[in-house]
């Protein structure tokens, strides 16, 4: 089994990704759309084929945990979700 920090990189990277991809696709930027997509393959091959060849255990759960939940937060820092740079909605 490869060192637990590769691991949660690749989930940190995997789920950022994931995020960036949302955001090409709700601002329509088809030109990135595949970039981010061939990077998710790499990504997301490379998390699933660890996983597999380690099996159930806390030292794979917890590294995709950590890498998912770290990743979560820096896409929403990055697109700036979390902080007040959008006006309130006034319907709520």
């Amino acid at each position: 089994m490869p060192p637990p920090v590769l691991l949660l990189g690749a989930t940190f990277c995997m789920v950022s990704l994931r995020a960036c991809q949302q955001i090409n696709v709700v601002r329509g930027h088809y030109a990135l759309i595949p970039l981010v997509a061939a990077l998710l393959a790499l990504v997301d091959v490379y998390v699933i084929a660890t996983v597999a060849r380690s099996g159930p255990s806390l030292s794979t759960v917890c590294p995709v945990a950590l890498g998912g939940t770290l990743g979560c937060w820096s896409a929403m820092l990055a697109h700036g979700v979390g902080r007040r740079s959008h006006a309130p909605d006034p319907d709520h």
